[in-house]
């Protein structure tokens, strides 16, 4: 079982004016790290994280669903990847109500799930090994539990890092949701 380090106050103000000046992806995010209000928000207790049997997540406190939707598909999009689908999954669920234990209501509030393809990490996938075509696209859900209405959670499968592309799409997985998450912090 993995577990992606949670980020104190210091390494996440680090953290983010490194992803704001150096890489150069998000230059207006410059402006806002250098205000001590903003970077106390980026606290231990704005971004956790944990996992599962191969299922990583990171948590989002007091940021709007869709404030946090938005920001993964704008981080997706800004990295040049096409959002190939929004799977509307709470709706889903909430339709079918009737077919769930006793008719239960759905745990979450809010639930989807966005599927992005990286055509470069596609290839080098399919050419290490044929049968990697069912990691693709990458998926990353958001979801917000009833039980737990301020809190926005990024859920997404890690392929075992076995051989270099999937090393790759796991670093992409990772860098996707880190930046969203912050952008979706920072708003």
């Amino acid at each position: 079982m993995r577990h992606l380090p949670t980020m104190n106050a210091d390494l996440g103000w680090a953290w983010a004016a490194l992803l704001a000046t150096a890489t150069g992806l998000y230059p207006w995010l410059a402006r806002y790290l250098r205000k001590p209000a903003l970077a106390l928000g980026l606290s231990l207790g704005a971004l956790s994280a944990a996992s599962g049997q191969g299922i990583q997540t990171l948590v989002v406190n007091d940021s709007p669903f869709e404030l946090a939707y938005e920001s993964l598909v704008e981080t997706i999009e800004g990295d040049g990847y096409v959002v190939a689908s929004v799977q509307q999954f709470g709706e889903m669920l909430d339709r079918t109500t009737k077919l769930a234990p006793g008719g239960a209501p759905s745990v979450y509030l809010h639930a989807r799930v966005v599927l992005f393809c990286s055509a470069r990490l596609a290839h080098a996938m399919s050419h290490e090994d044929p049968t990697q075509i069912a990691l693709c696209p990458l998926a990353v859900a958001l979801y917000v539990r009833r039980n737990t209405p301020t809190q926005v959670v990024f859920a997404w499968r890690s392929p075992p890092p076995s051989t270099p592309a999937r090393q790759q799409a796991e670093d992409l997985l990772n860098g996707v949701v880190r930046r969203a998450a912050l952008l979706a912090r920072t708003r």
